[in-house]
Order: structure tokens, then C-alpha cells, then sequence
């Protein structure tokens, strides 16, 4: 109590000066109506904080303490995925909000489904596509919790469409 507690007897008497929280080698299990906040190595031999909702709840680093990074960027549900013609990923925003983003490649004048990368659970609220190039445009056709429909513009080359959807 005396290393990290404010002293009994005094002002704030019992309260944490800070918080000293060891490596988790996995994600803490969680039970009905709990939530874990704790420490675990990144992968890359960096301890981050994550959290974790009840008990089968994902879990989410929301840190990010790399040498040159800035530790107040935080990663709180971001997940991004690369491959060679696709770069998308997610995060949260304030007030219950997600945004998904991406980017693919496709020939003018093609329709392309783009699965988003996590599914949204209740609504998709706006999705923005832009064209690399300012010849033509990129259409949205359809769109549900799961995936958005694009149409390429016109013509015969492939052009990289960047894609944003917010919803909750």
C-alpha cells in the first residue's frame, strides 16, 4: 500500500498514485457482467494495454508504445489488413460510431462487392469512394451492414478507388 497509495491519514488517503500492472501471457477470462483492463506483450516483445469486454468479448489493444510511435495515437479497435490489391481496416470513433476504410483496385467499368472488414451491427450510415484519377467516377450501388457495391467509372484501365463507411 505504501509503494503506490496515497498514505491513510492523508489527503486521498487510499488512492493510487499509479498503476502497476504485469505482462499477460493471453487475454484474462472474463465472467457475466465483467471487463478486463490489462497488459500484454503486442507480439513484437512491447507491452501494450488492451481490453476486454465479458466473457467472450473481443479484445482490443488501445496503445501503442513503440520506440518513434506516439504513445498518445491510440489503436483502441483499430484492425487493418493488407494484401496485394486490398488495404482495409476499422476502428472506432466517439459516441458508439465505427469507421471502416479501404482501398482496391479494379478495371473501369467494372462492379466490385467489397466486403467490409467487420461487419456492422446495426446500420451503415454513409460510404465515400474516390477515383485516383478524375477521368470518371466511382459509383455506390448497394450497400448493407456487410458489403458495398462499386461501379468503376468507364473505360478499359485499372484505377484505385480509396472507400470510407461510418455507421454503428
Amino acid at each position: 500500500m505504501a509503494q503506490n497509495h496515497v498514505a491513510f491519514n492523508a489527503a486521498g488517503e487510499g488512492k493510487h498514485k499509479f498503476l502497476q500492472m504485469p505482462v499477460q501471457a493471453a487475454a484474462p477470462a472474463t465472467g457475466a457482467s465483467e471487463a478486463a483492463f490489462y497488459v500484454k506483450d503486442d507480439g513484437g516483445g512491447v507491452a501494450q494495454f488492451f481490453v476486454k469486454g465479458e466473457q467472450t468479448g473481443s479484445e482490443y489493444q488501445i496503445s501503442t508504445m513503440t520506440s518513434g510511435a506516439d504513445a498518445a495515437i491510440a489503436k483502441f479497435g483499430t484492425n487493418t489488413a493488407y494484401t496485394t490489391n486490398h488495404l482495409g481496416g476499422w476502428t472506432f470513433l466517439p459516441g458508439g460510431l465505427i469507421l471502416q476504410y479501404g482501398r482496391y483496385s479494379k478495371s473501369d467499368g467494372s462492379t466490385s462487392v467489397v466486403t467490409f472488414p467487420r461487419a456492422f451491427p446495426n446500420a451503415v450510415f454513409n460510404v465515400t469512394a474516390t477515383r485516383v484519377d478524375s477521368r470518371s467516377v466511382v459509383t455506390v450501388q448497394s450497400v448493407n451492414t456487410t458489403t458495398v457495391t462499386f461501379t468503376n467509372g468507364s473505360g478499359t484501365s485499372t484505377r484505385t478507388i480509396y472507400w470510407q463507411a461510418i455507421g454503428n
